[in-house]
């Protein structure tokens, strides 16, 4: 644990508008790292991540966020209602582009058997859901942002076939 070890080292990679890219590895071998790096949760000690030919540290971070739908392996809620953690980042959203981005990761009927349909708190860190329920309220999130880039850190972990498959 002395030495600095390198998550990513001379890493290079073009996505152009329109493409869908996988990155693929084992554990460890950086792909968690590349999605840091894009969402500015880290910078590059060397080198630079670019968008539209810019580096993105020239971007206010909020700007930069602002353009990325992103579903992380292990996706975190807050102890707000369903709606608002669907909405969240998107204050202007309405209840029904909350309700159309819940449909659209088969979260809508979890939500109709609620007590309190989407104004039902989730509890710290999503404790009222199972894993793959708490995935699909993200995946609700991440389609409702509607970003012009997406960001997937496995994104159907916990979930059943079919909703992944969807």
């Amino acid at each position: 644990r002395g030495g600095r070890k390198w998550a990513l080292r001379e890493a290079s990679f073009d996505v152009n508008a329109g493409e869908r890219v996988a990155i693929l590895g084992p554990n460890g071998s950086g792909k968690s790292t590349v999605l840091r790096l894009v969402l500015r949760l880290a910078d590059p000690a060397e080198g630079s991540v670019q968008i539209d030919a810019g580096d993105i540290r020239e971007y206010t971070i909020a700007s930069l966020r602002h353009q990325i739908s992103v579903v992380f392996q292990d996706s975190v809620l807050f102890g707000l209602s369903v709606r608002d953690n669907i909405a969240l980042g998107n204050e202007n959203a309405s209840a029904d582009q909350v309700r159309a981005a819940a449909e659209r990761a088969h979260l809508d009927a979890l939500v109709a058997r609620l007590p309190e349909t989407y104004d039902t708190p989730v509890r710290h860190r999503g404790g009222l859901f199972s894993g793959g329920e708490r995935q699909r309220i993200a995946l609700a999130r991440a389609l409702l942002r509607d970003g012009r880039i997406w960001l997937l850190d496995e994104p159907t972990t916990g979930l059943d076939a079919v909703t992944a498959r969807d």
